[in-house]
């Protein structure tokens, strides 16, 4: 099968959020599984150049309103998401190319574009659950992102407990708590606390004495390769939680907001009411005193789930007609 993936950003693009990766992730599988797989970038390259190259994918920018037209009619299947699922969907049914839509949430924004695709792939059962709930009728496949622990796991210096993506809820993005990681920076004075910036929103990011902060990263291995512990403060919906994920690849335990998202995805050490500080640094307090069996609790716990993750790729693949 010929894939299309049509997106706003890709990776090594210069803006690599967590959707932009779990793209890649999907359509480098789907590469490795034999398909024929291109991406199309709707936004132009940070550097002026028309294409890159990343895992064998060919990612071409478009130059014109015209050139999706010429690029959909040469594929089976259109892949999609976020800012980019609209006109495909219109593309899509001008020539009959249908089209998958990566859905990474089901907030206002989500729901209101999943209606523009064939089919969708939601990141966990809560998330297809919020979506029937709201009347979404697409049919959709639970698609886990894949996270290969061989791909995330690393070695850790374990100098700082980390938190990536700073972003503060100011925009329509999601509040990922970064005033509790402050707090806990400053209840734990003797720990050092890094900050690594995300691709989206309004970054909240503070200078502490104890409190590093770093740019977006194009590999984000380089953060979990100096963290012992993680965290995930959001205050707000999570659909699944990848960061606690990608950590516990490494055995690097995480600590993150209650939510049900989060609690399906099973990696943290311990889930925490969202607004509890003093959970929150009592949870710390623990983790980093039982560090040696959080370890290896979180590694078992990411084998367990990259088990349950290749068999719902498998149901994708079956579902798409392989």
């Amino acid at each position: 099968m010929r894939i299309l993936g049509y997106f706003d950003y890709y990776v090594q693009s210069g803006h690599q959020g967590g959707a932009e990766v779990t793209a890649h992730a999907t359509l480098h599988a789907l590469k490795k599984y034999g398909h024929e797989v291109d991406v199309l970038m709707a936004r132009p390259f940070p550097s002026g150049e028309e294409s890159y190259v990343v895992d064998g994918i060919n990612v071409q920018r478009f130059g014109s309103k015209r050139d999706p037209d010429y690029w959909f009619d040469r594929y089976d299947l259109i892949v999609t998401q976020l800012g980019t699922a609209q006109r495909a969907w219109y593309l899509s049914l001008k020539g009959g190319t249908p089209t998958l839509q990566l859905s990474h949430n089901f907030n206002a924004y989500s729901l209101s574009i999943a209606q523009y695709c064939q089919k969708l792939v939601v990141n966990s059962e809560h998330a297809q659950a919020e979506m029937e709930e709201f009347g979404v009728t697409r049919p959709m496949n639970v698609l886990y992102p894949l996270v290969d622990p061989a791909a995330y796991r690393t070695e850790t210096n374990h100098r700082y407990i980390s938190m990536v993506n700073m972003s503060d809820g100011t925009k329509p993005w999601y509040d990922k708590g970064p005033e509790m990681f402050y707090r806990l920076a400053q209840m734990y004075p003797g720990e050092e606390f890094l900050a690594v910036e995300g691709a989206h929103g309004i970054q909240d990011l503070r200078e502490l004495p104890n409190v590093t902060i770093w740019p977006q990263q194009s590999n984000i291995k380089r953060a979990y390769e100096q963290s012992k512990v993680v965290l995930m403060p959001s205050r707000d919906v999570e659909s699944f939680g990848r960061i606690s994920v990608e950590a516990a690849a490494s055995g690097i335990p995480s600590l993150v907001s209650d939510l049900p998202g989060p609690r399906e995805a099973g990696t943290a050490y311990e889930y925490v009411p969202q607004d509890d500080a003093d959970t929150w640094a009592d949870a710390l307090l623990e983790v980093l005193f039982h560090y040696e069996r959080a370890s290896a609790d979180a590694l078992a716990k990411s084998a367990a789930l990259w088990a349950r993750t290749q068999d719902q790729f498998q149901a994708l693949l079956k579902s798409i007609g392989e």
